[in-house]
């Protein structure tokens, strides 16, 4: 299931530091002040997400981290990339030439 989220989320050219495969998949925004609104979108399309909001992330890290378990079913991981493709069409995330290099983080 995870397999098919990463594979979905790279399609849409969404940078995620998950190289390892595991069921936490982490994505920043290019925005970070789209966040209440992309919490709002996920929320309404019925997909539990947990968000990662400045100060607790660095602000080039603020995003959204999302899980897959083997209880989900195969309609919820498609309901899931259907809306992951409205994300990346309303909101800018990064993408992977976007991504902060290692250690370069923005401090306030």
């Amino acid at each position: 299931m995870t397999a098919q989220v990463l594979d979905r989320v790279h399609e849409l050219g969404i940078n995620t530091p998950n190289a390892s495969g595991f069921p936490i998949i982490e994505i920043a925004l290019t925005n970070p002040d789209e966040i209440d609104a992309v919490g709002d979108l996920l929320f309404d399309r019925g997909v539990y997400a947990t968000m990662a909001a400045y100060p607790l992330v660095p602000r080039n890290e603020v995003g959204f981290r999302i899980q897959t378990t083997a209880a989900n079913t195969q309609r919820q991981i498609d309901h899931l990339c259907d809306v992951l493709g409205e994300v990346a069409e309303r909101f800018r995330l990064q993408t992977e030439d976007e991504a902060a290099a290692p250690g370069d983080l923005e401090h306030a």
